[in-house]
């Protein structure tokens, strides 16, 4: 993996949803000892800045954890682009220059197998693998298409054309955590959340 510049990345989580299908908030589901937005900071590539993007009832229990905090006010209304253009608006990637996006539910990779994506915006605005996440972008890209609107991030990546590289196969590791069931098959247990 290229090491230069790993100061300006930001890995960008977004966890405002309710998680009603899981249980609870995926922000503050119990993975490998901890919330699962924290174990997004301990995966982290080195100098990266985790961003989390969630409600306030959620960020009042993430405090303790080395997280850069958003609070995202509407996220029923928008999704997870409400969620960026709430992360753009905050300013929370003024000093960033290149940002990983991913759901808090897709277990974060060892930093390792970030590798490729990375790679890949050395010569691309964008970067993708054809399934999965997280999804490699040029913060200035999302600083631009989130100032005032909220786009599907999907869309916005479409609108790169051949400025997005699309990476085959996907190294970085399991699926959404959408179901206990999921959650079941990942840690041998059913969905316990902290704080809770």
């Amino acid at each position: 993996m290229a090491a230069q510049g790993l100061s300006e990345l930001a890995v960008l989580v977004l966890a405002a949803g309710k998680g009603e299908r899981v249980g609870g908030p995926k922000a503050l589901l119990m993975i490998d000892g901890e919330p699962l937005a924290a174990l997004h900071r301990k995966r982290a590539p080195n100098g990266a800045r985790v961003i989390v993007v969630t409600r306030a009832s959620i960020a009042r229990a993430l405090e303790r954890f080395d997280l850069s905090l958003v609070i995202s006010d509407e996220p029923d209304a928008l999704g997870p682009a409400g969620s960026i253009r709430a992360a753009v608006q905050a300013g929370a990637l003024d000093d960033a220059e290149r940002v990983l996006v991913t759901p808090v539910d897709v277990p974060p990779s060892p930093p390792e197998r970030l590798g490729p994506l990375l790679d890949a915006l050395e010569q691309s605005d964008a970067a993708r693998w054809d399934r999965g996440h997280p999804i490699a972008i040029r913060a200035s890209v999302l600083r631009e298409r989130y100032a005032t609107e909220a786009p599907i991030l999907r869309d916005v990546l479409r609108s790169l054309g051949d400025r997005c590289a699309r990476l085959v196969g996907n190294p970085c590791g399991p699926t959404d955590l959408d179901t206990p069931e999921d959650v079941l098959r990942l840690t041998g247990a059913l969905p316990r959340f902290f704080g809770v």
